[in-house]
């Protein structure tokens, strides 16, 4: 955590869009061919002080997504489910067992990341349940009907499964990611220190 600190006016919501002025400038330039051997592509992404006391993994995943875009979701869910035996076929048509490929990834990631990932790999190999595996990683809301096709017991709202999902794409895409708070004081103007301090653990 490295903190910008100044007076109201200084620069510090500026200095995030010089920041990401810079990544723009050097995904282009990766795009392009033109790296040299000392530029790291990276991304940055902007963290508005949170709207509410609650949900505020929510509020920093709802961002990751509108600012890095959707593609993020599919980059990682497709290294994963390669990595879990997502192209292995197997049978006389040569098909991927889809039950087999979560399995592995629950081995790898156990637990809490459990509803994650079989989303994922719903998402990149069952396409009758795709979209409805899109909407869940995305965050948006499911009737019950869409929940038991895709055998998942958990929304993405909840702390622990969006940490979960945080966790997995930031181990598992190939570049860093920055991310930048800004106004991290406002919790505590609005709501107060126990709010502050929930907020700064989270």
């Amino acid at each position: 955590l490295i903190p910008i600190l100044g007076s109201a006016g200084s620069g510090k919501t500026h200095a995030y869009w010089a920041y990401r002025d810079i990544s723009e400038k050097l995904w282009k330039k990766k795009e392009a061919g033109q790296l040299d051997i000392d530029d790291i592509v990276w991304r940055i992404v902007y963290v508005p002080s949170p709207p509410a006391a609650t949900r505020i993994l929510l509020h920093i995943y709802t961002c990751l997504i509108n600012d890095i875009g959707a593609e993020i979701i599919d980059i990682v869910s497709k290294k994963l489910v390669e990595r879990w035996g997502g192209k292995k076929k197997q049978g006389l048509f040569g098909k991927v067992n889809i039950d087999d490929v979560i399995s592995n990834g629950i081995k790898e990631y156990p637990g809490v990341f459990t509803d994650c990932v079989k989303a994922m790999v719903i998402y990149q190999l069952d396409s009758q349940n795709r979209d409805i595996a899109e909407k869940w990683l995305l965050g948006s809301s499911l009737e019950e009907e869409e929940f038991k096709k895709l055998i998942i017991k958990q929304v993405i709202e909840n702390d622990d499964i969006c940490l979960a999902m945080l966790k997995l794409i930031m181990l598992n895409i190939d570049y860093p990611i920055l991310i930048y708070f800004d106004e991290i004081e406002s919790p505590y103007r609005m709501h107060g220190p126990e709010v502050e301090r929930k907020f700064l653990e989270t």
